[in-house]
């Protein structure tokens, strides 16, 4: 099976070294630096709204739409247009830091994640598992590494991770993109002017 149907008949497919280790490694800086100065606290209070549901925040550090995470989303673009087979709009990037006891409940995501990827950038420890629901409505386990990602379709794919009792941080980058010939496409750049800017909570008013 090729890589591009499995997406199209799974609704997911995993991507072993989607993106280089260097890359990864200066993503995980990245991160480090922006907790390490207290910056992400800043982006947290500008996402949790949407977020406390499925994730508790003193467990987790995020930022939204950081200049990173948006050149990530637009340099991935043509590859993930090539496993899903279809023409994408971006929407927004997220980058976060999971701590040792934090959990994901089980969600699907909202329009703008249409198309979803979750990227490993490095963790302190072993590999803290993702599950999913396939479409015979079976868990699936999937473990990533550094560089692995793995794309699915956020809003009918529910997934999840149990308590991390793996590792005291998992850095993670997550991008989203919205089908260009679909019915989500107002959801282009997440209701922002342009990537690399701060989350409109009332885009649609």
């Amino acid at each position: 099976m090729s890589k591009d149907l499995h997406f199209r008949q799974n609704k997911y497919v995993v991507i072993r070294e989607a993106i280089s280790k260097d890359l990864c490694d200066f993503g995980v800086n990245y991160l480090q630096m922006m907790r390490d100065r207290g910056n992400m606290e800043i982006y947290d209070k500008e996402v949790w709204n949407s977020q406390h549901n499925i994730i508790k925040p003193h467990l987790s550090n995020a930022i939204y739409g950081s200049t990173f995470g948006d050149t990530l989303l637009e340099k991935l673009l043509p590859n993930i247009e090539f496993y899903t087979e279809l023409n994408l709009i971006p929407t927004y990037s997220y980058l976060r830091i999971y701590k040792r006891g934090a959990h994901l409940s089980k969600h699907t995501d909202r329009p703008a994640c249409e198309i979803s990827a979750s990227l490993c950038l490095g963790h302190d420890g072993e590999s803290w598992p993702f599950y999913l629901h396939d479409i015979n409505g079976n868990d699936i386990s999937v473990e990533l590494e550094k560089g692995d990602m793995l794309l699915y379709k956020g809003m009918d794919v529910v997934h999840w991770r149990h308590i991390n009792n793996y590792c005291d941080n998992l850095y993670q980058a997550f991008v989203h993109y919205v089908d260009a010939d679909g019915k989500h496409t107002r959801e282009k750049f997440d209701g922002r002017e342009s990537l690399g800017t701060k989350y409109i909570e009332d885009k649609w008013l």
